[in-house]
């Protein structure tokens, strides 16, 4: 990767800045303190979730579809939320969550959670993206597949 910026212009776009200095917490405190919080709060755990895993929200509505869902007792489960994160992603029809390179948030959690979660693949979808916001131009393919 090459660029005629300096690294501190670089990291002026936010391509090398952690947008999240925090790690999120998606322990089963945090999923029941949203469930017995409004709906917005559960909204945010969702999100917080789903990009903590390397994906991306592209229907805000059906996100709100889905928060009141679980949370009523009856579905209110950290594990069935999860699940149906995946089912989600996965649905030929329903598709409107998304993990990936092409969707993880472009941060070091971002990195961490293509690292960690997804297959070999998705790492250079996420370092074409982190060079194309940051300006920079992919010199060999060999580095980047």
């Amino acid at each position: 990767i090459r660029s005629n910026e300096s690294l501190e212009e670089r990291a002026s776009h936010g391509v090398f800045m952690h947008k999240n200095p925090e790690p999120y917490d998606a322990s089963l405190a945090a999923f029941s303190a949203a469930a017995n919080g409004d709906v917005e709060d559960m909204k945010k755990f969702i999100k917080g979730v789903v990009v903590a895993m390397g994906g991306q929200i592209l229907d805000e509505g059906k996100l709100s579809g889905l928060a009141p869902f679980f949370m009523r007792r009856s579905a209110s489960s950290l594990g069935r939320l999860l699940q149906e994160l995946q089912t989600i992603s996965e649905s030929q029809h329903e598709r409107w969550i998304r993990f990936g390179g092409d969707y993880a948030e472009l941060s070091s959690s971002g990195y961490l959670a293509i690292a960690t979660h997804h297959a070999e693949g998705e790492m250079a979808k996420f370092v074409k993206r982190v060079a194309q916001e940051g300006h920079l131009v992919v010199t060999s393919r060999v580095a980047v597949a």
